[in-house]
């Protein structure tokens, strides 16, 4: 084909894009999309936030990931916060769409996250090892 994702497994690349940038050139979004899915790589929708023009995007776009907008994933998120970050979630799993928060520095952050339906988690949070120097990978986000 077109030479995207030359000699790169199917689903290991993709691209991140913001969602005041996806507004410029609906044609041109559309058309990187697609071949994006085409290609096996994934599209993903950077700094979301509950707004009317987000959600257009989430319902048109053949997207792959969100990635939440920091405001969401900062200690003591007042309760409105919370609760469109749930909105946020149930309509993106309805899409088919996985949820990332990130710059996630503490545990319980993470698991208030993952309360609300975020599917990923990325940040600089860590338990210590136990006396066999072992980690235990699942029991933070259990």
């Amino acid at each position: 084909g077109s030479g995207w994702g030359h000699g790169v497994p199917g689903g290991a690349g993709g691209v991140e894009g913001r969602v005041g940038a996806a507004r410029v050139s609906p044609a041109a979004r559309m058309a990187l999309a697609e071949a994006m899915r085409r290609n096996g790589g994934q599209l993903c929708l950077g700094q979301y936030e509950h707004t009317a023009d987000a959600s257009a995007l989430l319902e048109k776009l053949p997207l792959g990931f969100i990635k939440l907008a920091q405001k969401y994933v900062e200690d003591n998120v007042p309760k409105p916060l919370r609760d469109e970050l749930r909105t946020i979630c149930e309509q993106a799993h309805r899409k088919g769409i996985q949820v990332i928060g990130h710059r996630v520095e503490d545990q319980q952050t993470a698991m208030i996250l993952r309360m609300y339906g975020v599917d990923y988690i990325q940040g600089n949070f860590v338990q210590g090892a136990n006396d066999e120097l072992a980690f235990d990978f699942n029991a933070e986000l259990v």
